[in-house]
């Protein structure tokens, strides 16, 4: 009797051994899995009173009307980025979310006029909502002869012959979008320089008192939320790129500053409770909060999209913070690596994590299939793309 009790004890051990590691292997799975790419999709939820915004945004294009290719020894190249892969996961989001605000916050053309007539027409045919007029953007677009049909939004530009705002086609100081139920006001601006003239004739104002005065002939409309694109040099990064960050936990997901950063200046001069999303153009990894503002930003050039959903009660007109998130950057991959549902290729000595996603990768056999977003399969593009 007590040799069966020890041979029962025996496999009983044998048992929760196999299952703590299976667990195990899950879990790890799990956490090295999905990087930047979202596979899967959750339809919004319905209720009378809270109506759901998805905004995704862009900055820092550059002109990156090709894809590009991310090499890594021992395994395929993936390719990420091109306008025809960049129109695919657009179209399908706004599939997804009827309730779709689609920004960019600058810098869409490349400083050295490459590819600008043909950037033109890819921001066309995108359908975007606004683009931040940018010093860069303008030098550029100031004296093209081009038809400019892109909705151009800033709020600080000033000709200096007129004493008003700078008049361009398509471009204005600020716009107000209906989302569903929801108006969100946007608005864009211009961090002063030493030189405040970036084009002859033309300077910029002081960014608050500019916002303070665009904002005012919008006050008599029931705006829900408001929305600032900025052009401001800052260091600010998140030290977790890859997670969701609801608003209701904006305490653990505070960006990482250096000291004195001039994005800390200007949201210390904003008055209380003005603006309820920041879009950064620096294209570094930086969504996350500094208090209780949600700040997003991504490295752009077309390899990345920025998203947040916001959920908003229409009833007591408030965002709701325990449904509303700041979701990871997307990246735009064509291909996806099997074993982990992405395609991104982190330096290897960045973290022990990353270390252990491409040893995983590499043991899976390099499987490539095509990339998921939200459901459904992308197209599998050709290797290149003609400009």
């Amino acid at each position: 009797m007590p040799i069966l009790n020890l041979q029962k004890l025996k496999n009983l051990f044998k048992n929760v051994l196999l299952i703590l590691i299976l667990t195990s292997c899950s879990f790890r799975n799990d956490s090295l899995k999905r990087f930047f790419s979202d596979p899967s999709f959750e339809k919004a939820f319905s209720s009378k009173n809270l109506e759901e915004v998805f905004i995704l945004s862009s900055n820092g294009f550059l002109g990156n009307l090709e894809l590009s290719q991310e090499e890594m020894a021992g395994l395929p190249s993936i390719k990420v980025g091109g306008s025809e892969v960049i129109t695919s996961y657009v179209d399908i989001t706004r599939e997804k979310y009827p309730n779709l605000l689609f920004l960019d916050s600058g810098n869409i053309f490349d400083i050295k006029s490459k590819n600008f007539s043909k950037t033109l027409a890819l921001y066309d045919s995108l359908n975007i909502d606004g683009v931040a007029l940018t010093d860069a953007d303008l030098s550029l677009l100031f004296d093209s002869t081009e038809n400019i049909s892109v909705p151009l939004i800033n709020s600080n530009l000033i000709d200096m012959k007129l004493g008003e705002n700078v008049a361009l086609k398509n471009l204005s100081g600020s716009k107000v979008f209906e989302k569903g139920k929801v108006k969100i006001a946007v608005f864009s601006v211009l961090e002063p320089k030493s030189s405040s003239t970036i084009v002859k004739g033309i300077y910029i104002k002081d960014p608050i008192f500019s916002l303070l005065k665009e904002k005012e002939p919008i006050k008599m409309e029931e705006v829900h939320l408001t929305i600032l694109m900025a052009t401001i040099k800052s260091g600010c990064i998140s030290d977790s790129p890859m997670d969701k960050k609801p608003f209701k936990d904006y305490e653990s997901f505070q960006l990482k500053c250096p000291e004195n950063d001039q994005l800390f200046k200007f949201i210390s001069r904003l008055p209380p409770n003005f603006i309820d999303l920041i879009i950064l153009n620096n294209n570094l990894f930086a969504d996350g909060f500094i208090g209780e503002l949600p700040i997003i930003q991504n490295p752009g050039r077309g390899k990345f999209f920025s998203r947040v959903k916001i959920t908003y009660d229409l009833s007591r007109k408030k965002i709701v913070r325990e449904k509303s998130e700041i979701l990871p950057p997307l990246k735009t991959c064509h291909h996806f690596f099997a074993s982990t549902e992405d395609c991104h290729l982190g330096p290897r000595n960045l973290s022990l994590k990353e270390k252990k996603r491409i040893d995983w990768i590499l043991e899976s056999g390099n499987e490539i299939t095509p990339a998921i977003y939200l459901g459904e399969k992308l197209q599998n593009w050709s290797d290149s793309i003609t400009n």
